[in-house]
């Protein structure tokens, strides 16, 4: 058996974990969610003919549930997203694969929308005012103690 002339090119058509998703869960999904979920679809990997080639796919899959608004009457969705890194590694001597290595990684991602008080808004502008006035404060007082100095300097004739 010659493996030299092996060609273990593919084509990735899809790949998913998990059910598949309504068109309903995927208007809800957020758009940086949606485009994890199928992140190695329709991709295409070639090898060399003259060079045995080994592709190694690391999948890390992780687990999304996505809570709309409960004006939406949409039920929670849950995904899972995964990241991919692909290599192509090129040997001679060495036996042409194909390596899917994933990993379900053991942590939920949360996406909810909470709406703030209108009180938590009115803190967080008179925490901003406030701080304002403080740092014009602290600017002018060092600017009236700086100036004093030199009128003192300047009184006893050792400005220059």
């Amino acid at each position: 058996f010659n493996w030299e002339t092996m060609d273990v090119s593919h084509i990735v058509n899809h790949l998913s974990f998990g059910p598949f998703l309504s068109e309903s869960a995927w208007m809800v999904l957020p758009p940086h969610i949606a485009a994890s979920v199928g992140a190695l679809d329709d991709r295409s990997f070639t090898s060399d003919q003259h060079v045995p080639t080994t592709h190694e796919h690391y999948v890390k899959v992780v687990r999304h549930e996505v809570t709309p608004p409960s004006s939406w009457k949409v039920d929670p969705v849950t995904s899972y997203g995964y990241v991919v890194h692909s290599n192509n590694i090129q040997k001679e001597g060495e036996v042409p694969t194909v390596r899917l290595n994933y990993d379900i990684l053991p942590i939920v991602v949360n996406f909810q929308e909470k709406k703030q008080a209108f009180y938590h808004f009115i803190t967080q502008l008179c925490a901003i005012i406030g701080g304002v006035f403080t740092v014009a404060g602290i600017t002018a007082s060092l600017m009236d103690k700086g100036l004093g100095a030199i009128r003192r300097k300047q009184e006893l004739g050792k400005l220059g």
